[in-house]
């Protein structure tokens, strides 16, 4: 140390020796930099309590330690505590004070378990959740990522194009949005729009040519240009055109045409149109064929209104023991029920009901097919309506059954030389002023045959 010891006499009652002992520890203190050499409190001191640069012996009343502290800049650091200082350090000697880079943390006996514990308080940890600001993650990994609001141009390789303001894309949860085909897909809405889909399939658009198979249209569709292969089928798969619904052909002052080529004289109805019903029949009720139906409006001068008029064509099966129908020709007229003009059977017998004296057809022309024999031995059939007998060997003229040919008419002509005897079938009758088994007409006579659906009547 440099400097003198001074040595006082003693003074109120103190001996020289405390005088020395007191100048030691100030020549001692001063030496090594303290400010002094022991001081006390209840707690730590403060830069109050040290000079700057300077050590301090510090007694601590509370916890009843011993001390020594360096005030650095304002600092307060406690160098040692309870033992021996430290004279070096780190190549460092005097008034040695911690430095950056002193310590490791292999040195340190209680390492921190999280990056706060190091005085990081911003810091990113691997499980906790965290919200980065102005980060760039150059090819990232994200496993099943929460995006919340994000800006991206790609992700995993699928371009994203950014709306001008905002949009919205939504997944039902479970569900799947997958593509087949490297094409591009552009959907166009004019509007909110909600569409159902098929669970398979193919879409059809609105200017391609498609082909529907097993497509049933509802209500009643309206065809613009249509154009058909092979036939229009409406409601039965086997290519019927059938009343299941009502089919509408619109057309203002054009026709339509339904076209079949290449026909030939082997033409079946498939080649044609077919109005057809598919229920069966039962023995308490028939089933009449669809009307092929013809509107047309009149104009009653009288009393100046249009008349509405209408006429169709049916075909009408009968209850009958034998196979049997009528094609049958109806006519209404101002709404009235239809009732029948004419019919025709299937064996070809011409019935004009509704003509007579007063409402005949001026000029109208019927001819009826006549059929000339000359054979011994003949039946009469619906073939013809009139038979005319050229033999000169008397014959015998068989009339068919009553049962199914009511309303049924010949006219018989003997222009032979010899007699006709016309018979009944089986234990049918004929009628003349009596009901008789036989019946002879002479030559040059003629009569007519009507089925009454009881007799032949002969007249």
């Amino acid at each position: 140390m440099n400097g003198s010891i001074t040595v006082n006499p003693g003074q109120n009652g103190a001996s020289p020796f405390d005088y020395l002992k007191a100048d030691i520890n100030r020549k001692f203190a001063q030496a090594m930099g303290f400010a002094n050499m022991g001081r006390s409190g209840s707690a730590a001191p403060t830069a109050n309590d040290i000079a700057d640069g300077k050590y301090a012996v510090w007694y601590n009343t509370t916890t009843s330690t011993l001390a020594v502290y360096y005030n650095n800049a304002g600092s307060i650091v406690q160098v040692s505590g309870g033992g021996g200082g430290v004279t070096s350090f780190n190549a460092r000697t005097g008034a040695v004070v911690p430095a950056s880079g002193d310590y490791t943390f292999a040195q340190i006996g209680s390492t921190p378990t999280t990056v706060v514990g190091y005085g990081i308080a911003d810091a990113v940890t691997l499980t906790d959740i965290q919200t980065l600001t102005n980060k760039t993650l150059t090819s990232p990994v994200l496993t099943t990522p929460t995006l919340g609001v994000a800006t991206a141009t790609s992700i995993n390789k699928v371009s994203i194009t950014a709306p001008t303001t905002s949009a919205t894309l939504t997944l039902a949860d479970g569900s799947t949005l997958a593509t087949s085909g490297a094409n591009s897909v552009t959907l166009t809405s004019t509007g909110p729009t909600t569409i159902t889909l098929p669970t398979t399939g193919t879409l059809a658009t609105l200017s391609g040519t498609e082909t529907f198979a097993n497509k049933t249209f509802s209500n009643v569709p309206t065809f613009s240009s249509l154009t058909t292969n092979g036939g229009l089928f409406y409601g039965n798969s086997s290519g019927v055109l059938q009343q299941s619904a009502n089919l509408t052909f619109s057309s203002a002052n054009n026709g339509v045409t339904l076209t079949s080529s290449a026909i030939g004289i082997t033409g079946t109805d498939a080649n044609g149109l077919i109005l057809q019903n598919t229920t069966a029949a039962t023995v308490s009720l028939l089933q009449y064929s669809p009307a092929l139906s013809f509107d047309a409006s009149g104009w009653n001068s009288t009393g100046g209104v249009a008349v509405p008029f209408g006429f169709r064509f049916v075909l009408q099966p009968l209850n009958a023991t034998t196979n049997q129908a009528n094609f049958v020709a109806q006519m209404s007229v101002n709404g009235a029920a239809y009732t029948t003009s004419f019919f025709v059977t299937q064996a070809g017998t011409f019935n004009a009901t509704a003509l007579s004296a007063t409402n005949a057809v001026s000029g109208a022309t019927f001819k009826f097919k006549t059929s000339v024999s000359s054979a011994t031995t003949l039946t009469l059939s619906t073939s013809a309506m009139v038979y005319v007998f050229s033999g000169s060997s008397a014959t015998t003229w068989t009339l068919p059954a009553l049962s199914g040919n009511t309303d049924l008419s010949f006219f018989i002509k003997n222009r032979g030389s010899a007699a006709i005897t016309l018979t009944r079938a089986g234990s049918d009758n004929l009628y003349t002023t009596a009901s008789v088994t036989t019946f002879v007409i002479n030559p040059g006579e003629g009569y007519t045959v009507t089925n009454d659906g009881s007799f032949w009547l002969i007249y």
